[in-house]
């Protein structure tokens, strides 16, 4: 029986952002996907791949695109959907995601994953995973909390889906109308992560600083 989790980190440091694009209906029916082979790539890493019931935490979810893919494939994995805001839990759990437990948590903020689900995650993970959402909360801080929440030799993987349009203006751009919305979101300043981090840095620091067992991949 699952009992009471330690706390998360917050999941963004601003929590109006992805909670007001989950009140368009747009934003998951166009939202896009992830490739299979990027997918397997990823799982074969992280020990996941033909691992029956696998348990994974699913971090900082959304709206559930990943938590999808998960939860359709034939291992059957037992997933846990970690999401700070309440408008993207109810589109995840309107989606009635097969094998999946949705809670709220809020990385740095204290507040307990289960929000009275009776959850126990402290040690309980085979994989953590983070889909399009570590530049939200790329911190020692957030990696020490959910490295609690792996058992020994668990794992820790990040996939993105990187947009022409929404990278850093040296990068360049693939056709003129992305370099053109890329130029316009440029002019955009709220002051809140918009690409995608170089992780190794960040990871070289937690080097020696967590416990024996968290295995980064980079897909």
């Amino acid at each position: 029986m699952l009992q009471q989790p330690p706390s998360l980190a917050r999941t963004t440091p601003d929590p109006r952002t992805p909670s007001s694009v989950s009140r368009n209906p747009d934003f998951t029916t166009h939202r896009p996907t992830y490739i299979p082979a990027a997918v397997t790539h990823l799982l074969h890493a992280l020990n996941l791949l033909h691992n029956r019931h696998a348990k994974i935490l699913d971090m900082a979810t959304g709206a559930g695109k990943f938590t999808e893919i998960l939860a359709a494939r034939d291992e059957e994995y037992k997933i846990v959907a970690v999401e700070l805001h309440k408008n993207m839990r109810r589109v995840l759990r309107g989606g009635e995601v097969e094998g999946t437990t949705v809670v709220g948590g809020d990385l740095l903020g204290g507040r307990d994953v289960s929000k009275g689900e009776g959850m126990e995650l402290k040690g309980w993970a085979d994989a953590v995973v983070v889909a399009q959402a570590f530049h939200w909360f790329s911190s020692l801080p957030a990696l020490r909390s959910m490295h609690r929440f792996l058992h020994p030799n668990g794992t820790f993987g990040l996939i993105w889906n990187p947009e022409d349009y929404n990278q850093p203006p040296h990068k360049q751009c693939h056709t003129p109308w992305e370099t053109g919305l890329r130029n316009l979101l440029l002019t955009i300043d709220d002051r809140l992560p918009r690409y995608p981090p170089a992780p190794a840095e960040l990871f070289n620091r937690a080097e020696g600083r967590l416990c024996h067992g968290l295995v980064c991949c980079r897909v």
